[in-house]
């Protein structure tokens, strides 16, 4: 079974695995919109240094377009409140850049098939944020 990919970003990523299939790379919101209502990816991987864009209501606006899509965050430092609100907002996924080689594809594989990756730093957060 396939995996299909929507990169939005300046990432270039490339995948060696013949169950990974990117059918789309955007570097702006308007065009990823778009193109996930087009393709309906599996799986969308979403840089968060995308200029001037990147928030909680561009991962409502990505899933609006395509209900079937999973999300996976690729940034760095990123403010744990904000990271807090992005998976309210049904992100399913956090990688660290620095840590892409390690975690990439594992991260695409267990978001696929229904699992969260983040770190369990974040779930602590998350659980105390949805009792507040």
């Amino acid at each position: 079974m396939v995996i299909t990919i929507q990169i939005i970003g300046q990432m270039q990523l490339g995948f060696e695995d013949n169950e990974l299939q990117v059918v789309t790379h955007n570097i702006d919101s308007s065009s990823a919109i778009a193109h996930a209502h087009q393709f309906r990816p599996n799986i969308i991987l979403l840089d968060n240094s995308l200029k001037g864009s990147f928030s909680p209501a561009l991962i409502q606006s990505l899933l609006l377009a395509s209900p079937i899509s999973r999300i996976i965050l690729l940034g760095s430092r990123l403010q744990d409140n904000h990271l807090i609100q992005c998976l309210l907002s049904k992100l399913y996924g956090y990688v660290e850049k620095n840590d892409l080689d390690r975690f990439l594809i594992k991260s695409i594989k267990a978001v696929h098939s229904g699992e969260a990756w983040i770190t369990r730093r974040i779930v602590k957060q998350l659980i105390e944020s949805i009792h507040e």
